[in-house]
């Protein structure tokens, strides 16, 4: 079974939403964010990756936590995309997961944390 067809929707709305200005909260039924955090569990690393990009694009803050969680994915690809995605919601809360992500053993993660963290507006991001 192919996922897109019932993801299709979402991913349209939040390309839309993803041209709201910066610190923009987008509110949507809690419905919404469901097909998207449960890609985040898809057996397929592409559908992962995917849906950590599209709940970035959303910038609603309820994503934090699954995307939290997606910096331990097996795939540096997922764990990449989640930390961009914490950057683009931009809430304070995701400063110390991401600060560990930059001990993470692949460069790619490395680097998206570390752009992640200079987006967030946390005291401890500035010297």
């Amino acid at each position: 079974m192919t996922l897109f067809p019932f993801v299709a929707p979402a991913l349209r709305r939040v390309r839309s939403e993803a041209r709201a200005p910066r610190g923009t909260e987008v509110r949507e039924p809690e419905d919404d964010l469901t097909p998207m955090v449960a890609g985040l569990s898809d057996p397929d690393p592409a559908v992962r990756r995917a849906m950590a990009k599209a709940l970035g694009e959303g910038r609603d803050p309820r994503a934090v936590s699954a995307l939290e969680a997606s910096l331990a994915d097996p795939s540096p690809a997922v764990r990449a995309s989640a930390a961009e995605s914490l950057g683009a919601i931009g809430r304070s809360e995701s400063y110390a997961p991401l600060d560990r992500t930059l001990e993470d053993p692949d460069p790619r993660v490395r680097e998206q944390a570390a752009r992640a963290l200079r987006l967030i507006a946390d005291p401890r991001s500035t010297p």
